[in-house]
């Protein structure tokens, strides 16, 4: 079996932020198995309702953005977002954020997620593909303090 994920150039803090600055993810190729890779972030517990993060792909892609929450079973709560060659700064306001796999939508306390995940699955991807998603200076914050908001 070959590696379907590669990590470089990772860097996180969490006093004075940071978080997170410039990880790459590969899907790597092969038969339809359901093959994913995923860049999990644990998440100091803090009031936030909006993520903001660069990211840009080595070709157009489509990736899921998710919030995890331990307390509630592991609910996640996710949207995808439209990435290109071209880095971009994303600002993901967290009411814009639907729950996943069929979880019926809950009263969530948005500070007690536990982790940010962003995957690339089979549902946006083909076996097969290849590419690199770049994600860096990952931050939480209130969207009446940032801008560009998508």
């Amino acid at each position: 079996m070959t590696a379907v994920v590669e990590v470089r150039d990772l860097v996180v803090r969490y006093g004075p932020a940071v978080a997170v600055d410039g990880v790459s993810l590969t899907l790597g190729a092969g038969e339809r198995v359901a093959q994913y890779a995923a860049l999990s972030v644990s998440l100091p517990q803090t009031a936030f309702n909006a993520l903001r993060f660069d990211a840009q792909t080595s070709a157009p892609a489509r990736v899921s953005v998710q919030l995890r929450f331990n307390k509630y079973g592991g609910v996640r709560y996710g949207r995808t977002v439209y990435l290109t060659p071209e880095n971009q700064t994303l600002t993901l306001p967290t009411i814009r954020m639907k729950p996943i796999d069929g979880h019926l939508p809950i009263a969530i306390e948005v500070a007690s997620a536990t982790s940010v995940l962003f995957v690339i699955d089979l549902t946006h991807a083909k076996p097969g593909q290849k590419g690199t998603v770049r994600i860096g200076r990952l931050a939480l914050g209130s969207i009446s303090a940032v801008s560009g908001v998508r």
